[in-house]
């Protein structure tokens, strides 16, 4: 038979068990409590689904600490395409949707393209700075 928590301020009547005080185990986490333990992330990380893609793509990342993000997109000549976020983000996990559309909201042509994630975090921690590839398939 397993452990019972018992606390004084809750009623428990069981006539099987003899001795309620026995041996008690620590009162469990509840699954609420464990979900937004793991939600924190432990480390940056940053990926995009799908890729290829069209018409659209879904940049995620992983933040362990509140940041200001960048996230801009280039094409292959360095050219800056789009700048989808600059703003600060809490910890957390995060996504961002592009859409093949330029800063001036027109289609992109099919091509490579490169994102690059820069995170600081605000309470002075090293920034992480990340480089990928997306491919627009039309």
């Amino acid at each position: 038979m397993g452990s019972i928590w018992f606390s004084i301020n809750q009623s428990y009547s069981d006539p099987n068990y003899v001795n309620v005080f026995a041996n008690p185990a620590p009162p469990r986490r509840s699954e609420d409590q464990k979900m937004v333990k793991s939600a924190t992330p432990r480390e940056f990380s940053i990926s995009n689904y799908p890729n290829p893609f069209n018409p659209s793509t879904t940049i995620t990342f992983d933040l362990p600490a509140d940041a200001w993000v960048t996230l801009h997109v280039f094409d292959l000549l360095g050219r800056d395409v789009v700048t989808l976020l600059n703003a600060t983000r809490r910890a957390g996990r995060h996504s961002v949707p592009w859409h093949g559309v330029d800063n001036h909201g027109q289609t992109v042509p099919s091509g490579v393209y490169l994102y690059r994630f820069a995170a600081s975090p605000t309470n002075g921690g090293i920034p992480y700075i990340a480089l990928g590839k997306l491919l627009f398939a039309k």
